[in-house]
Parts: structure tokens; C-alpha cells; sequence
């Protein structure tokens, strides 16, 4: 059985966009294999995700509401596509978060 390290890192709240940053860069360096296994532990404020066919209309609340409750809207890039990647490698698991 092999041993690996993984880096555990609790960022507390973190917006949203700034955690997306984050977990993209992590990926390019994961990828890459400048850094080890790493999980990141984080809780965003409350944001709506909206994509490429999404329109401000199929929000449920007005932009007063949105603002009055602290609720920010994140728009994914037409041409960008966020996907969950499960890596398994000698019965480890990586739960990545990345754009293709």
C-alpha cells in the first residue's frame, strides 16, 4: 500500500469568483505536478451561477432583492464549461474543479 500526502486547506468564506480563480490555478499546477494532492475546504456567500444559455430573466429574485440579500450572480463564459473530475490513481481519490 503506498502512502500519499495530501495539503488540507480550510479557506473559510471566500467569494465566489475568487475561489473559482483559485481552484483553476490549482489545477494548472496540479496538472503540471508542481504541487501534491490538495483539498480545499470553503463555504461561498450565496451567488447564482448562470451559463452560456442562462438569461438575467430566470432569476427568481429582482436586482433590489438580489442586493438587499447579499446574493451575487457569477456568469460561466460561453466558451468555458465547469466540470467535476474525479482522478483515481492507486485507489486515491482527487475531487478537482476546473475549466476545460
Amino acid at each position: 500500500m503506498t502512502t500519499r500526502a495530501l495539503t488540507y486547506c480550510d479557506l473559510g468564506t471566500i467569494d465566489y469568483k475568487e475561489a473559482w480563480d483559485l481552484q483553476k490555478s490549482l489545477f494548472v499546477l496540479r496538472h503540471e505536478k508542481k504541487i501534491g494532492d490538495i483539498l480545499l475546504l470553503l463555504e461561498h456567500p450565496h451567488t447564482y451561477t448562470l451559463g452560456k444559455t442562462a438569461r438575467k430573466g430566470n432569476l427568481v429574485g429582482s436586482e433590489e432583492y438580489l442586493k438587499q440579500n447579499k446574493i451575487s450572480v457569477f456568469w460561466i463564459l460561453k466558451s468555458l464549461l465547469s466540470v467535476m473530475l474525479l482522478i483515481t490513481s492507486n485507489r486515491s481519490c482527487i475531487i478537482t474543479k476546473f475549466i476545460v
